[in-house]
């Protein structure tokens, strides 16, 4: 053996290797679901700079393949790096679809790096909620120390006594960060807040930034904001419209560090800048840091502690304008959904987008960038009615033609049978985590009475605080569940109509209607222009349905400009002929439109009084009240005229003068809109019509 073989055994002796973690020794995984691996760090810096702890999180995958998981079984989670673990599934995409996932019985196990990443609550109750999950389904969370079976009593006290410490220390370190902010704060340093826009911070004496100072690129822009607004006067959307084309510029490669501290990095994004929508807006012409307030933690520092920009008399006449005019109400009334609710889909987008049905109005819109200011128009406003009656009646004839009614029959009720006991045992959760949290807080208030510790009451304030939001939360869940929710009688109500479904359709509710519709129902994508509707219906079935909707043409007189020859025609019969004269000769003109345009030609007519004084007479009370009695409800023109023994014209004038209405049926003149089915499978139909009110189909 030679010198160096001799030092390199006894060097390997001395060696102790570790030992192997005890993953995978105490419970042995059947591989048959999904092996979640959840990836979650705190903020955008940690998952920049923690390059190490994130190798380690994704070292997890290796340790799923060694425990036996195929790749196919293995899914990765990483939409939570960077969003903290104090918030709840509504904030963190990845947790939701975890328990998404978890209530469908798909996990068998869920890999995370310490019981940490999964949530760091302050009172322990999502956790809790979370844990309660896991061990319902019998889902294994899996660290690189070692397993935790929840069903197993020793696992579930290691896993409640490993969530109590990360409780634990993050009161701590909220505690202790707390402290540390507020002692910055009243310095005059920063704090780690949200630096407001047309401000960065920049580095101080030490390695870190501390100093406020104006942003000239970015005040620009603030400057132009306070101004729209107060143009506008109160409408952040108005103000928002106004500025289209206007952004705030990105900040450049030595000021990189602000992407992830100025409040504009939630704001949508182009190519070259933020962009300003109302919800921004709103928050800087009210927000008093703009006049050198300088605030933490609800208490006011100083009033003049950075460089001010803005004129103050701008900024508090900005704030003054929602004062004068108080809080806008609504109405007080609920409407039911419209038949098509929830299944419209506008694709003259880039990505398709879902068309709201305003219930109030009765119609279906899509407003979504005329809205954040982002367009001058909307691009979709349309009568329920225009959409309803064509796409509905495809429905039925693709029902009747193929049967699909019978076949959905029993489930559709089924279903429906479903959602009511499903809203039931929603609505008594719901109130069991009200009476939960009710108790939490009278806990919490003895305890308040039990303690002397500034520290322990302010914590206890905190919870009480924070029970009371959830409570808050809950009763508005509780009541959308109670609004929207579904009972026998409905059930019932359903059954019968399925039975004689045509004939029955147009008593039932919109929002039945609604409910219906989505159980045949996946979506209904719309492409539209100003003259027609093409719509693809998608059954659940994956059956599909063209079909093509004429749009009425609305008159909009762009084709109807006056001519010369017509102006001059118009100058000869105008004093002295008759409206029948003038009409016949003005072919495609109305008497209004007649009557306008000599009005701006300073054009009179001699009065047919001068002409024919002996033939004119009063209006006595008596023709008044038939009048009354006839023109109101309807009596044709020529009737009237002829039992008063005055013209037609005259009557009109009567009825205009004492404001006498004629029924809206024969006030508006219906139109016609042509629809035709496109879908080769059910064969190409003719041309089918429907009547629509021309004053509720101007859709744009």
């Amino acid at each position: 053996m030679t010198l160096k073989d001799e030092v390199e055994s006894q060097l390997l002796k001395r060696l102790k290797p570790k030992e192997e973690p005890l993953l995978g020794r105490h419970y042995s995984l059947p591989h048959k679901g999904i092996a979640f691996i959840y990836q979650r760090q705190s903020s955008y810096e940690q998952k920049v700079q923690h390059i190490w702890s994130q190798k380690e999180q994704d070292d997890l995958v290796i340790l799923a393949q060694r425990d036996g998981y195929p790749d196919e079984l293995i899914y990765v989670e990483k939409r939570d790096l960077g969003i903290s673990g104090r918030k709840t599934d509504k904030g963190r995409p990845g947790l939701a679809y975890l328990i998404l996932l978890v209530k469908e019985d798909k996990v068998e196990s869920l890999w995370v790096v310490e019981v940490s990443r999964i949530y760091r609550d302050l009172d322990y109750v999502n956790a809790d909620e979370l844990a309660l999950l896991l061990r319902e389904h019998k889902v294994i969370v899996c660290t690189p120390r070692r397993k935790y079976n929840l069903t197993n009593q020793d696992d579930w006290e290691d896993f409640h006594d490993e969530m109590a410490d990360v409780v634990k220390d993050t009161r701590y370190r909220t505690e202790k960060f707390s402290r540390t902010r507020m002692a910055k704060a009243r310095c005059g340093l920063w704090c780690g807040t949200p630096v407001p826009a047309g401000y960065i911070v920049k580095k101080g004496d030490r390695d870190s930034y501390d100093i406020i100072e104006s942003y000239q690129p970015h005040a620009f822009v603030i400057d132009k904001i306070f101004d729209a607004y107060i143009a506008v006067g109160r409408s952040s959307k108005e103000a928002a419209r106004t500025l289209i084309g206007v952004e705030f510029p990105f900040f450049p490669e030595e000021l990189k560090h602000m992407a992830t501290r100025t409040s504009l990095r939630r704001s949508p994004k182009t190519a070259t800048g933020y962009t300003i929508i109302p919800s921004l807006i709103h928050s800087i012409v009210s927000n008093p840091f703009y006049i050198g307030w300088w605030s933490y933690g609800g208490e006011l520092i100083s009033k003049h502690h950075h460089e001010v920009f803005i004129e103050e008399s701008n900024f508090y006449q900005a704030c003054k304008l929602p004062m004068a005019e108080g809080k806008r109400r609504g109405k007080a009334i609920n409407f039911e959904r419209l038949p098509l609710d929830g299944l419209l889909w506008d694709a003259n987008h880039e990505v398709e987008r879902r068309i709201a049905a305003h219930s109030a109005a009765g119609r279906y819109i899509c407003d979504y960038d005329y809205q954040q200011g982002l367009s001058d128009h909307i691009c979709l406003s349309i009568n329920h009615r225009f959409l309803d009656t064509p796409i509905i009646g495809e429905v039925f004839r693709a029902l009747k033609a193929s049967r699909l009614l019978l076949e959905f029959k029993d489930d559709v009720v089924e279903s429906l049978r479903e959602e009511v006991t499903q809203s039931k045992l929603q609505e008594r959760r719901l109130r069991a985590d009200i009476r939960d949290l009710q108790q939490r807080i009278e806990t919490y208030k003895w305890q308040l009475g039990e303690t002397r510790d500034p520290q322990r009451v302010e914590t206890y304030w905190e919870q009480i605080r924070s029970s009371q939001e959830q409570i808050s939360l809950k009763e508005r869940q509780l009541s959308e569940v109670q609004k929207e929710e579904l009972n026998k009688e409905d059930v019932i109500s359903v059954i019968k109509f399925l039975e004689h479904f045509r004939d029955g359709w147009d008593k039932q509710s919109y929002g039945l209607q609604n409910q219906f519709l989505r159980q045949l129902l996946d979506k209904i994508v719309v492409r539209h222009n100003h003259a027609e509707i093409a719509v693809t219906i998608y059954w659940h079935t994956g059956m599909q349905q063209e079909l093509w909707i004429k749009r009425p043409r609305v008159n909009s007189g762009r084709d109807k400009n006056w001519t010369a020859e017509e102006g001059i025609l118009l100058k000869e019969l105008w004093p002295s002929m008759s409206k029948e004269i003038i009409m016949a000769a003005l072919l495609g003109r109305s008497w209004m439109s007649i009557s306008l345009k000599a009005h701006r030609l300073g054009l009179t007519r001699i009065k047919v009084r001068d002409i024919i004084s002996d033939k004119w007479r009063p209006w006595t009370p008596e023709e008044d009240e038939e009048l009354v009695s006839s023109y109101g409800v309807g009596v044709p023109l020529e009737e009237i005229a002829k039992k008063l023994g005055r013209t037609k014209d005259a009557v009109e004038c009567r009825a205009s003068l004492k404001k006498i209405r004629r029924p809206t049926a024969m006030r508006f003149k219906a139109k016609e809109v042509e629809w035709e089915d496109l879908d080769e499978r059910l064969g190409r139909l003719e041309p089918q019509k429907f009547i629509d009110d021309k004053s509720e189909c101007r859709g744009r």
